[in-house]
């Protein structure tokens, strides 16, 4: 959780403050656009095949400890199920964002920052997800390595 915590306030500080920044100055309307356009279509497609590969990892993952007859990957099969569920959230998350967006006005301009920022966040935390299933992989590969070599 306090990784978790850590990663979102980097996000935060990293991501989020210079791209709103960036965004309110230029005056740009193509993070508007690119929310409401292109971000779910994207998310979408990154999660159908998020849990395409981590099906298939976990698939893999059965099939070899079948093969060795013992239990290998506890963890990282549990990490895989936790990570599909936090990227299952974050999309509704920000679907949930994209629908509560009101149009554009000139009472509103705080709220539509605020909503903007959580958007960019979601969007970025998704990013992150992917990056972690990189890092499941190497240690699947590291794990796989290590009983091979005690094998030896």
């Amino acid at each position: 959780m306090v990784r978790l915590m850590g990663i979102t306030f980097g996000i935060l500080l990293i991501v989020v403050v210079p791209t709103m920044v960036v965004s309110h100055y230029t005056e740009s309307q193509f993070l508007d656009k690119f929310m409401e356009e292109r971000s779910l279509l994207l998310m979408g497609t990154i999660l159908a095949i998020y849990i395409a590969a981590a099906s298939s990892f976990l698939s893999v993952l059965l099939n070899y400890e079948k093969e060795k007859g013992k239990v290998i990957f506890k963890n990282t099969t549990s990490e895989l199920k936790q990570n599909i569920c936090f990227i299952i959230a974050i999309f509704g998350i920000h679907f949930f964002l994209l629908s509560a967006t009101p149009p554009s006005t000139v009472s509103n301009t705080i709220c539509l920052e605020i909503l903007m920022s959580l958007k960019i966040l979601t969007f970025s935390l998704y990013i992150f997800a992917l990056y972690e299933l990189s890092m499941v992989l190497f240690d699947i590969r590291n794990t796989i390595n290590s009983v091979e070599n005690d094998n030896q």
